[in-house]
C-alpha cells in the first residue's frame, strides 16, 4: 500500500510539472494571439480609418453635389413658396374676419343661455325647499308629503298654516307641471335637476366650444402676424442662398481631386494588410498543433494516476470493512456479559416494588373513600347554590352589549396616540437634521478643497489631470460619507428603536422588539451623505481645477477693504474701541461664513426650541382639560333615561343637594360634512345650561350655549373637518330616526376626545322625540376621596356606570408623560448636534485665520487679549444665530404641531418662556465651552512658522 502511494505521489508531481509546461506553452500562445492581433487590429484600424475618411469625403462631395441641386430646386421651390404664401395670407386675413365676427355671435348666445340657467337654478332651489318643508311636517305626523297635501286638500284648516301651505303647494306643482311634465314630487324634483344639469353641461360645452373658437383665433391671428415675418424672411433667404451657390461649386471641383489622390493610398495599404495576416495565421496553427498534442499526453497520464488512486482506495475500504465486524462482535460479547450480572439484583428490586404498590394501594382506596364523601356534600352544596343563581338571574334585567372594535381599546388607542406623535415627529427632525449637517459637511470639505489649493496647483503643474486630482478629495468625502452613513444607519435602526420600545414596554408590556432592516433606507441616507460632501466637494473642487496652475500655487489676493454699515452711523462707530471696530468689521465684511455660522447655529437653536415646545405642548393638556374644560368630577351613566325629579331623588339619597348635579342627554353621532365625518360625544343639557359643570370657551372668550337648530363643537375637530362657524353640519346616529341638520354657532376649545353641543329643543324638533337623559354630570365633595365616592354613586342598581375624571385625568397624563422621554431624546440629539456644529464652525473660523492670529501674537497681545479677539467674533455670531433661531423654532414647532393628528386628543401649539430661554442658554452654553476648550489651540498656534507659511 505505501509502495502505491509513493508511486501515485510521484505520478502527480509529473503531472504537475506536465500541467505547468503546458499551461506556460498555452499562456505564450495565447500572449502570441493577442501580439498578433493586436498588431493587426492596429493595422486594419488604420485601413479602417482612411477607409472610413475616403467614404467621409467621399460622401462630403455627393452630399455637396446633392446639395447644390438641392439648392437650386429650393431657390425655385423658394419662389414659388414665396408667390403662394403671399396669396395664402390674403386667405387667412378674410378667414380671420370670418371668425371673429362667428365669435361676437357666439358670445351673445353664451350669455342668454346662462341668463337661463341662473333662472331654472333659482327655481328649482325655491321648489325643493318648498319640498322639504312639506316633508319635515309630513314626518312628524307620519305622512308622506304627498299624503300631507292630500289630506290637506280635504282639510285644509287641519294644521296650522295648512291653507297658505296647500296653495304655495298648488303653485309650485302648476309651475313644475309646466316645466317637467309632472306634478310637484320626488321624482319631478329629480328630473328638473336632470334638466338643469343637462343645460349646465351644454353650457358648457358651449363655453367650451367658445374659449377654444376664441383660442383657434388668436392662434391665426399670431400664425398670420408669423407668415408676414416669415415672408420677409424668405426673400432675404432667397439671395443669400443664389450667392452661396456659386461658391460651394467651386469647393465641389477642389474636394474632388483630393479623394482620387486618398482612394491610391488605401488600395496599397490592403495589399499590405493582408500579405502580412497570412504570415500570422500560418504561425499560429503550428503552436497550436503543438499544445493539442501536449494536452492529449496530459490527458493519458491523469487517466493513469486515477486508476492508481482507485486502487488505494478500494483497499482501504477492505481494511475499514474488517475493522469494523471486529468492533461489532467485541461490542456484542460485552453486552451480553452486563446483561447477565445484572438479572439477579432486577428481580429482587421488582419484588420489593410489589409489595410498596400493595401497601399504597391500600392506603389510597381508603383516602378515596373518604374524599367521595366529602365531594358528594360539596355537589348537593352546589346544586342548592346554583338553584339560588338562577331564581337571581331571572329577577335581573337584560344586560346592554356593546361591541367594542381596536379603535376603542383604552391599550390600542393610547399606543396609536403615541405612536402617531413619534410618527409626526419623525416627519419632520430627521429632514432637519439632516439640512443643518448638509450645512456642516458643505463648509467643512469646502474648506478642505481651499486649505490645499497649492497643493492642488502643484499636481496639476506636475501634468496629473484635472479628473485625478479630483477623485482625491471625493474619495476622502465619499469614504466619510460612507463610514458616517453606516454608522448612523446602525444606530438609527436598531439604537433609537431599542429606547423608545423599551420605554412604552415599561407602560404597555410588549414582546422582545424584532427588527426589520430596511435596505432603501440604507441606501438613501448613504445617497444624501454622499450628495452633500461629494457634491460639495466636485464644485469646489471644479471651481480651482479651472484657474492656471501659477494662479493656484500663488496665494489668493486679499478682498479689498471696505466700508461695513455700521461705520456710517457714526454716533455709534464712534463709541466703538479699536478692537470692537475690528471684529464688527470681521464679522459683517465674511458674509459667506457670517451665513454658514447664523444658519447652522440658528439651525441648533430650532431643534431645541422645537424639542422643548413638543414638551410644552403636551405637558399640560391634561390640566387645562380637567381644570379648566371639564369642571364636574362624576359621570353617572344611566340605564334608562331620567327626569329631574328622579335625578334630584337619587342625589338627595347619597347626599348631593340638587344644584351640584346637572342632567344631561349624552350620546354618539357622526358629525357629517362636505370634507368627510367624524364619530363625536353629542351633549344636551336638560337646562340649556352647561355653568359650573362645562366651559365653552375659547381664545376669544366664552361660547354661547348652541340655540334651536344650532350645534357648537370643539376646534380641533372643526379643524379636521375644515368647518367654520357658520357651516351646515349633519348629525347622524343609529339611534337618531333622522339625520339632525345643524348650524355651526361657535367652536369651543377641547383637548380630550371630541363633542357636540345641541339644545334640547332642537333634538326634540328634528328628530320627533324627546332626548333621553341618561347622565349626570356631577361635583365631587370638598376634600372627599373621589374613587370612594365613585363608588357609592355606583351603588344604585339604576345606574350602569360611573366615570370618575380623576382617573381619566391620570391615564392621559401617565400617556402623555411617556412622550417626555421621547423628548429627552430629541433634545439630546438636537443638543449633540449643536455641539457638533459649533464646534467644527469654531474650528474652521480660526484655522481660516492662523496668520491673522500669529501677526497679532507677533505685534504684542497678551493670550487672553487674543483670545478675547478671536472669540469676540464667534460670540457675536452665535447670539445672532440663537436669535434667528428662535424665531426658526417657532416656525419649526408650529409645522410639526401641524403633523400632529389624533382622533381623540388635539393639542395647544405653545412654547414657554422659558423653554425659548433654556435654548437660547444651551446655544450660548456649547459656545462658552468649545471656545474654552480651543484656548489651548490658540497658544499652541506658532508666530514664526504661521506667518512663513505663505512661502
Amino acid at each position: 500500500m505505501a509502495d502505491a502511494e509513493q508511486e501515485v505521489t510521484e505520478a502527480e508531481q509529473k503531472l504537475a510539472d506536465a500541467r505547468k509546461e503546458l499551461d506556460d506553452g498555452w499562456a505564450e500562445y495565447y500572449q502570441a494571439v493577442a501580439d498578433a492581433e493586436k498588431e493587426l487590429t492596429d493595422a486594419r484600424q488604420k485601413l479602417e480609418d482612411g477607409e472610413r475618411e475616403y467614404q467621409d469625403g467621399l460622401a462630403e462631395y455627393q452630399d455637396g453635389l446633392r446639395k447644390l441641386e438641392e439648392a437650386e430646386q429650393e431657390i425655385r421651390d423658394g419662389e414659388r413658396e414665396l408667390a403662394k404664401a403671399e396669396a395664402q395670407l390674403d386667405d387667412a386675413k378674410a378667414e380671420l374676419r370670418s371668425t371673429e365676427q362667428q365669435l361676437e355671435e357666439a358670445k351673445a348666445q353664451l350669455s342668454g343661455a346662462k341668463a337661463q340657467l341662473d333662472a331654472g337654478e333659482s327655481s328649482y332651489q325655491q321648489l325643493s325647499g318648498l319640498y322639504r318643508q312639506v316633508s319635515s311636517a309630513a314626518s312628524g305626523m307620519n305622512m308622506s308629503a304627498e299624503e300631507l297635501i292630500a289630506y290637506l286638500t280635504v282639510n285644509p284648516d287641519a294644521m296650522e298654516g295648512g291653507a297658505e301651505l296647500l296653495a304655495a303647494w298648488n303653485t309650485a306643482s302648476a309651475q313644475m307641471q309646466a316645466q317637467t311634465g309632472m306634478p310637484l314630487s320626488e321624482a319631478s324634483l329629480a328630473a328638473l335637476r336632470g334638466m338643469l344639469d343637462q343645460s349646465q353641461r351644454e353650457y358648457q360645452v358651449g363655453l367650451s366650444q367658445y374659449n377654444q373658437g376664441l383660442a383657434q383665433y388668436q392662434a391665426g391671428f399670431e400664425e398670420y402676424q408669423d407668415g408676414l415675418a416669415q415672408a420677409a424672411t424668405a426673400r432675404r433667404k432667397l439671395l443669400q442662398a443664389k450667392e452661396e451657390l456659386a461658391d460651394g461649386q467651386k469647393e465641389l471641383e477642389d474636394a474632388q481631386g483630393q479623394l482620387e489622390d486618398a482612394r491610391k493610398e488605401l488600395d496599397d495599404g490592403w495589399a499590405e494588410y493582408n500579405d502580412g495576416k497570412a504570415a500570422a495565421d500560418r504561425e499560429l496553427a503550428d503552436a497550436y498543433q503543438k499544445l493539442q498534442d501536449g494536452e492529449a499526453e496530459y490527458a493519458d497520464g491523469v487517466r493513469e494516476l486515477e486508476d492508481g488512486r482507485q486502487k488505494i482506495l478500494d483497499g482501504q475500504k477492505e481494511l475499514e470493512d474488517a475493522q469494523r465486524e471486529l468492533r461489532d462482535a467485541q461490542r456484542q460479547l460485552d453486552d451480553a456479559r452486563d446483561e447477565l450480572d445484572r438479572v439477579p439484583g432486577e428481580l429482587e428490586d421488582a419484588r420489593r416494588e410489589l409489595d410498596d404498590g400493595w401497601s399504597e394501594y391500600t392506603d389510597g382506596r381508603t383516602d378515596a373513600e373518604r374524599e367521595f364523601a366529602d365531594a358528594e356534600r360539596e355537589l348537593l352544596d352546589a346544586e342548592q347554590e346554583l338553584t339560588d343563581a338562577r331564581e337571581e338571574l331571572k329577577d335581573l334585567k337584560h344586560a346592554s352589549t356593546y361591541v367594542l372594535t381596536r379603535d376603542e381599546n383604552t391599550g390600542y388607542v393610547c399606543f396609536e396616540n403615541d405612536t402617531s406623535i413619534i410618527a409626526a415627529v419623525s416627519v419632520v427632525f430627521p429632514v432637519f437634521f439632516f439640512l443643518v449637517a448638509a450645512l456642516v459637511c458643505m463648509t467643512t470639505m469646502t474648506r478642505m478643497v481651499d486649505e490645499q489649493r497649492t497643493q492642488i496647483g502643484v499636481l496639476k503643474a506636475l501634468g496629473y489631470s484635472g479628473g485625478q486630482i479630483m477623485s482625491k478629495y471625493l474619495f476622502y468625502s465619499g469614504s466619510a460619507a460612507l463610514i458616517g452613513s453606516a454608522v448612523g444607519y446602525g444606530l438609527g435602526s436598531t439604537g433609537l428603536p431599542e429606547i423608545f420600545w423599551e420605554i412604552y414596554g415599561i407602560i404597555y408590556g410588549f414582546a422582545p422588539l424584532k427588527l426589520a432592516p430596511v435596505p432603501e433606507l440604507a441606501a438613501m441616507s448613504f445617497a444624501a451623505a454622499a450628495l452633500c460632501s461629494m457634491g460639495a466637494t466636485w464644485l469646489a473642487c471644479r471651481m480651482e481645477l479651472q484657474r492656471q496652475a501659477s494662479e493656484l500655487i500663488r496665494p489668493k489676493t486679499p478682498k479689498a477693504g471696505r466700508r461695513v454699515f455700521l461705520e456710517y452711523i457714526t454716533p455709534l462707530w464712534k463709541h466703538l474701541s479699536f478692537l470692537h471696530k475690528v471684529s464688527a468689521r470681521n464679522v459683517l465684511r465674511y458674509r459667506s461664513r457670517l451665513i454658514m455660522m447664523v444658519l447652522g447655529i440658528g439651525g441648533c437653536t430650532a431643534l431645541l426650541c422645537t424639542g422643548f415646545g413638543i414638551r410644552d405642548s403636551i405637558a399640560h393638556v391634561a390640566d387645562d382639560q380637567f381644570g379648566e374644560i371639564t369642571l364636574y368630577d362624576y359621570s353617572v351613566t344611566f340605564q334608562d333615561g331620567q327626569t329631574q325629579e328622579t335625578a334630584k331623588a337619587y342625589l338627595e339619597k347619597y347626599g348631593w343637594t340638587e344644584d351640584q348635579g346637572l342632567l344631561v342627554h349624552s350620546g354618539s353621532v357622526d358629525v357629517l360634512s362636505g370634507s368627510g365625518s367624524k364619530s363625536v360625544y353629542l351633549v344636551s343639557s336638560s337646562t340649556d345650561a352647561l355653568e359650573g359643570f362645562l366651559s365653552l370657551h375659547n381664545e376669544e372668550g366664552s361660547v354661547a350655549y348652541p340655540g334651536e337648530d344650532e350645534v357648537v363643537l370643539n376646534a380641533g375637530l372643526a379643524e379636521s373637518l375644515g368647518i367654520a362657524p357658520g357651516d351646515t353640519v349633519w348629525l347622524r346616529s343609529g339611534d337618531l330616526g333622522d339625520t339632525m341638520e345643524v348650524t355651526v354657532s361657535g367652536l369651543c376649545d377641547n383637548y380630550v376626545f371630541n363633542y357636540a353641543y345641541i339644545a334640547a329643543e332642537t333634538y326634540q324638533r328634528q328628530t320627533g322625540e324627546a332626548p333621553e337623559f341618561n347622565t349626570l354630570y356631577v361635583l365631587a365633595h370638598e376634600g372627599a376621596d373621589h374613587y370612594a365616592e365613585g363608588a357609592l354613586l355606583l351603588e344604585d342598581e339604576d345606574v350602569g356606570a360611573v366615570t370618575v375624571n380623576a382617573s381619566t385625568r391620570e391615564r392621559v397624563d401617565s400617556m402623555l408623560s411617556r412622550l417626555d422621554y421621547i423628548v429627552l431624546v430629541v433634545v439630546l440629539c438636537a443638543a449633540a448636534l449643536a455641539f457638533i456644529v459649533l464646534y467644527n464652525l469654531t474650528n474652521i473660523n480660526i484655522t481660516e485665520r492662523i496668520r491673522e492670529i500669529a501677526t497679532i501674537k507677533v505685534l504684542g497681545f497678551y493670550q487672553m487679549e487674543v483670545a478675547s479677539y478671536v472669540f469676540r467674533e464667534i460670540n457675536i455670531l452665535s447670539v445672532l444665530g440663537s436669535l434667528v433661531g428662535l424665531g426658526m423654532g417657532k416656525w419649526l414647532h408650529a409645522f410639526v404641531m401641524e403633523q400632529v393628528k389624533i382622533d381623540s386628543m388635539t393639542f395647544a401649539c405653545r412654547i414657554a418662556p422659558l423653554s425659548y430661554l433654556i435654548s437660547f442658554a444651551m446655544t450660548l452654553l456649547f459656545t462658552v465651552v468649545i471656545s474654552a476648550g480651543m484656548r489651548p489651540r490658540l497658544r499652541k498656534i506658532d508666530m514664526a512658522e504661521s506667518l512663513k507659511s505663505i512661502e
